[in-house]
C-alpha cells in the first residue's frame, strides 16, 4: 500500500505541477503543489474508507498529520508578515488539526480534547490583546519569550 501512495502523491505531483499556471489563472489560487498532492491522496483514501474499501489507517493519519503540519506553516507564514510570530498559534493550530486528523481516522469525536484546546485558545486572545498593548514590562517580556520559544 505504501507504495502505491507513494506513487500516487508523485503523479498528482506532476499533474498539479503542469496545471497549477491554469489553476492560479483560473480560480486565482496560489496553489501548494506538494500540499494537493498529499490533499488529494488522503481525501482519495477516506473516500474509499467510507466506501467500505479497506485501506491503510496508519498511513492515513501519517498523510492527515503532513496536512495539518503544512497548514500551520503556511498560516503561520502568512500571518508572519502581517505582525509578529506567534508561535501559540502554532500550537494551537497544530493541536486543533490533530483532534481533526483523528476524529477522521479513529471515527469518533474525543470532546475531552475541548479541555486543551479552549485554555490555548483562551490564552491566544490574550496574548493577541497583549500585543494591542504592549506598553506595561512584563507584557514586553511575555511577547518576547513568546516570540522566541522556537528560535
Amino acid at each position: 500500500m505504501l507504495t502505491l501512495v507513494l506513487g500516487i502523491i508523485t503523479a498528482l505531483f506532476v499533474a498539479f505541477l503542469v496545471l497549477k499556471p491554469f489553476i492560479k489563472r483560473l480560480f486565482h489560487l496560489d496553489l501548494c503543489v506538494l500540499c494537493a498532492s498529499v490533499a488529494t491522496t488522503w481525501l482519495g483514501m477516506l473516500l474509499l474508507k467510507i466506501l467500505g474499501f479497506s485501506i491503510d489507517t496508519t498511513l492515513l493519519a501519517i498523510l492527515l498529520g503532513e496536512s495539518v503540519t503544512g497548514i500551520m506553516y503556511r498560516l503561520t507564514y502568512s500571518l508572519k508578515h502581517k505582525q509578529k510570530r506567534n508561535p501559540l498559534l502554532g500550537l494551537f493550530l497544530i493541536l486543533l488539526g490533530t483532534t481533526a486528523a483523528y476524529s477522521v481516522v479513529a471515527g469518533i469525536l474525543e470532546l475531552s480534547s475541548l479541555f486543551i484546546l479552549v485554555p490555548v485558545f483562551i490564552v491566544l486572545l490574550f496574548i493577541s490583546l497583549l500585543r494591542q498593548r504592549p506598553n506595561s514590562p512584563q507584557s514586553k517580556q511575555l511577547l518576547k519569550q513568546l516570540e522566541h520559544c522556537c528560535s
